[in-house]
């Protein structure tokens, strides 16, 4: 049995108006390799991208790829009637990482 350990960032996003907590894991795997978990209401999405360009973060990655093709990748069987609230989650989640990315930013 081999065990190792990494570094994962993690999000709690709450006080959205209509969601309920939101949270989120990003793992940078190596560069350009990534994956995300996002949970939300005891429902759970997860996605694993190997070629998100030479160098990208996950955050980075996430943050510029098109809600629709994030919610192909993330849930391929959505029901319609679930889109409209899964767009939401993956917009809050995109605005979310821009906050903590800017605020990393100003620090330096």
């Amino acid at each position: 049995m081999k065990i190792e350990t990494n570094t994962v960032k993690s999000l709690k996003i709450s006080e959205v108006d209509g969601l309920d907590l939101i949270n989120v894991y990003l793992e940078d795997i190596a560069p350009g390799k990534g994956r995300i978990i996002i949970e939300c209401y005891g429902k759970v999405w997860s996605n694993y991208w190997g070629a998100m360009g030479e160098n990208r973060t996950i955050d980075q990655f996430f943050i510029e790829a098109p809600t629709d093709y994030i919610i192909q990748k993330i849930d391929p069987f959505v029901k319609k009637h679930k889109f409209k609230y899964l767009t939401r989650i993956i917009e809050t989640v995109k605005e979310a990482l821009k906050s903590k990315n800017q605020s990393i930013i100003e620090e330096k």
